[in-house]
């Protein structure tokens, strides 16, 4: 028989690890009193939808950018198409003025 129960050695570090946790989250939003205070941290939807739209913009606007990059180096490498910008733009430039 071993010298430890490991059902009551897994229940401790259970517990020490959810009071290392408390402790933690007391120190992080500032609670003074330790003895009758849990601290329960939830996520906020509002939080995780403004994350996400984040992230998917981040994405979007690489997804763009490297778009617009291979097709400026294309437009630029043709003849045909840099003669087509270019006409494009001085009309607009023309137009402009």
């Amino acid at each position: 028989m071993s010298r430890f129960n490991n059902v009551l050695q897994k229940r401790i570090n259970i517990e020490n690890e959810q009071l290392r946790s408390q402790e933690a989250l007391r120190s992080k939003y500032g609670i003074e009193d330790r003895s009758k205070t849990i601290v329960i941290e939830k996520a906020s939807p509002v939080k995780l939808v403004i994350r996400l739209t984040e992230k998917a913009f981040r994405i979007t606007s690489i997804i763009l950018i490297a778009f617009f990059t291979a097709l400026g180096i294309v437009s630029l490498l043709l003849p045909e198409t840099r003669h087509f910008i270019s006409t494009a733009f001085f009309n607009t430039i023309k137009d402009l003025m």
